[in-house]
């Protein structure tokens, strides 16, 4: 019985999961100042029509301050941005995009 219900939940996730992905970059910097990209950001994601509470994430931000969150369905998302434990970012995006988010947070 067990066996049977672990297989249902994988399924249940691969039936909501798809071949989308959010991707982006995070730099710091302020107006009239150049951006340095921010390694070691923090990235979530939960879809905005999710009532559950379930995150996806974290995605780390890279040396370049590049992350790609994948398994996503069509739909509108809340992506957060965090910075040593700290909400930097917020904004709702749209899957599939069709380009990469360039996320400026503040210094």
């Amino acid at each position: 019985m067990r066996r049977h219900l672990a297989l249902l939940a994988v399924l249940a996730l691969l039936a909501v999961s798809g071949p989308y992905s959010v991707l982006g970059a995070v730099y710091q910097g302020t107006t009239g100042t150049v951006s340095t990209a921010l390694p070691g950001a923090t990235v979530y994601v939960i879809a905005t029509n999710d009532t559950s509470g379930a995150w996806m994430g974290p995605v780390i931000t890279d040396a370049y301050g590049r992350f790609t969150v994948g398994g996503l369905a069509q739909g509108t998302y809340l992506l957060r941005v965090f910075r040593n434990k700290l909400q930097v970012w917020q904004q709702v995006v749209s899957v599939p995009s069709g380009r990469p988010l360039q996320i400026v947070v503040p210094r």
